[in-house]
């Protein structure tokens, strides 16, 4: 947290580990800042880079998805300075009962207290 770590995308350019954009996928940008918001909550984002905290506690693909997510975010092997949700935002779709679903808009307080 305190030093960043700083690296390449695959075509050179640099990046911030934790710092790099999520894809909209049609409206989705509700959802990605509220991920990108809970990525940066030291005690969140811990947890989530550790796949042995919740893999064996929990058997839920939301949230394996959400871990892989994280990882992504904030690893520091990224092709590209950006990731893609859409994993996530499909286990989402299904977990919400298609409440929230990829092309359609929302509001970021609707989707954190779902």
């Amino acid at each position: 947290d305190k030093v960043p770590t700083i690296c390449r995308t695959l075509d050179g350019k640099q990046y911030v580990a934790g710092i790099v954009g999520l894809n909209n996928l049609g409206y989705n940008d509700y959802i990605n800042v509220v991920i990108q918001t809970l990525s940066h909550v030291s005690m969140f984002r811990d947890f989530f880079l550790l796949p042995s905290n919740y893999e064996k506690q929990q058997n839920s693909r939301l949230v394996t998805r959400l871990g892989t997510l994280i990882r992504k975010m904030w690893s520091s092997r990224n092709f590209k300075n950006q990731v893609s949700p859409h994993e996530l935002l499909q286990e989402i779709s299904l977990a919400s009962k298609k409440k929230f679903k990829i092309g359609a808009r929302e509001n970021p307080m609707t989707f954190i207290s779902w």
